[in-house]
């Protein structure tokens, strides 16, 4: 219902959500289009085609919020060279579920580090794991502008700094 705004997420919703042993919905926001986008403890869950896409916090590069259209767009991190995946819709308030995704995406963070490539262009190697856990640390690099991830030597510089930082991680 256009122009009603609910507080909680309706039950019909909650129950489908594809929830994890323990996970429950922390912040959630109503698509224009009516869809539902929900944050967990775990992960943040965005419909797509009848079915939820479960996004651990980890695999999530960053948020983006466009106060002028309302657009929320969330980019997963990739495989070295690989394209970014987005998600976007819009919303009329999404402030209490982007406030979560970057609270939680900030926690999975474990490293950051800049990788000097030519001059200041370089790239940054970015270390991440569930936020709260020991876990198996997932790396990905953002690289600047102008950099090609098909370049060898480029990938040479890129598998040197993931050695380094692996080795001082231990």
């Amino acid at each position: 219902m256009r122009g009603i705004r609910r507080t909680s997420l309706p039950a019909d919703v909650r129950s489908a959500i594809p929830l994890g042993q323990g996970e429950r919905p922390l912040a959630y926001a109503e698509a224009r289009h009516g869809a539902w986008w929900v944050g967990t403890l775990a992960a943040l869950y965005i419909p797509r085609g009848g079915d939820w896409v479960r996004l651990p916090w980890e695999v999530i590069q960053h948020a983006e919020w466009e106060q002028d259209s309302g657009a929320l767009l969330v980019t997963q991190t990739a495989d070295f060279g690989e394209r970014q995946q987005q998600h976007r819709a819009d919303f009329d308030d999404a402030s209490r579920l982007l406030q979560l995704i970057r609270e939680r995406v900030t926690a999975s963070v474990v490293l950051t580090r800049f990788v000097p490539v030519e001059g200041r262009a370089g790239m940054t190697l970015v270390g991440r794991r569930a936020p709260g856990t020991e876990g198996e640390v997932e790396w990905s690099f953002v690289l600047a502008a102008g950099l090609e991830p098909d370049d060898p030597r480029l990938r040479e510089i890129a598998q040197q700094a993931l050695v380094e930082v692996e080795r001082e991680l231990g």
